[in-house]
């Protein structure tokens, strides 16, 4: 995270030395933005669209600093990323999202030629007011009329794009939807805005059990990954999600560290479960690898059950794979005394 910030702030710097530097010499999506307007429609439309660059790039930040990630949604490099990732192996509904973005940004550029880079991109926004702020800084005057009206428009939209954030807000705690997600982790709040939707976690888990989460009631929370137990569990010597997510969402961790990182807790539906129905089996308890499932003796003496201690369960899923009867759910929490 710390090389990946170096870099962004190597390129900030580079802008006030040159003129979109980013847009010009490294950006791949410009780049294939920029092929597909050579082959457009020949038509003089661009003057038409009005220069909202900035704009978007104001109400992206503003909006990421309070919680809702509108730039991993148009920030060209996360779009360029996110349609090339797609030749994974993942649902359909996940494969048409991810590559909308780029194929939506192909097909505007062909109708209306440059219309991304010149006139929508937030990227290119962000590189536009860096030059803003050159020209303040050289010619030494802040009250420089044309950036001064400028600054108050760049105001007045941050007030927007907050209240909008607001409003957001407001629907996303209604809406409130709590996943499981990989150890190390943050909390799920700030976990929505700190996950660029990479899908590296995805691609390394030997288990297969991290997916990329879709749901019509948290839209905010679209494409993060979340831990699904099926057909198998969080394996105790795995560390891979944590060493390639590149925006610390997923925090990197070691193997004794993991054993201290809680995914869920482990909740037993003891009126189906076999022991408590006088039949042998101690599955949950042989295959927990934290210690965290006791056979207890019931208070008459002539049955036992199964105890979860939830300061030691980290929700790894194992004793929910292993129950024959599946009675075993792993539910969003942290350790606390049962």
């Amino acid at each position: 995270m710390t090389a990946l910030n170096l870099l962004g702030v190597t390129v900030l710097i580079a802008l006030f030395f040159r003129h979109q530097f980013f847009c010009r010499y490294i950006c791949p999506t410009g780049a294939l933005c920029d092929a597909a307007s050579g082959i457009g429609i020949k038509q003089n439309k661009l003057n038409r669209i009005p220069l909202i660059h900035k704009y978007l790039c104001i109400m992206a930040l503003v909006l990421a600093a309070l919680g809702a990630p509108m730039l991993i949604v148009i920030d060209p490099v996360n779009i360029f990323y996110a349609f090339f990732d797609v030749f994974q192996p993942m649902p359909i509904s996940i494969i048409l999202l991810k590559s909308s973005g780029f194929i939506l940004l192909i097909l505007i550029n062909i109708c209306i030629p440059h219309i991304w880079c010149q006139r929508l991109c937030p990227l290119g926004g962000l590189q536009d007011i860096a030059t803003d702020i050159k020209r303040v800084v050289r010619e030494r005057s802040a009250s420089n009329k044309p950036f001064m009206n400028q600054g108050r428009r760049y105001f007045f939209t941050g007030v927007l794009s907050a209240g909008l954030s607001l409003i957001l807000q407001k629907y996303v705690n209604a809406k409130r939807t709590v996943n499981l997600r990989p150890p190390g982790a943050v909390d799920d709040s700030n976990f929505k805005t700190l996950c660029a939707r990479c899908g590296n976690c995805v691609k390394v888990c030997p288990s297969n059990i991290i997916k990329s989460y879709l749901d019509a009631h948290d839209l905010i929370g679209a494409l993060t990954p979340q831990i699904q137990f099926k057909q198998t569990y969080c394996l105790p010597e795995c560390i891979l999600c944590g060493s390639v997510c590149p925006s610390g969402a997923i925090a990197k961790f070691s193997v004794e560290e993991k054993r201290r990182l809680v995914i869920g807790v482990a909740r037993i539906e003891l009126a189906g479960c076999l022991l408590t129905n006088n039949k042998e089996c101690d599955r949950c308890k042989t295959f927990c690898e934290y210690g965290a499932v006791e056979i207890k003796e019931t208070p008459d003496g002539f049955s036992y059950y199964p105890f979860v201690i939830n300061d030691l369960c980290v929700g790894c899923g194992a004793c929910k794979i292993v129950c024959p009867v599946e009675v075993i759910k792993i539910e969003p929490g942290s350790s606390t005394s049962s």
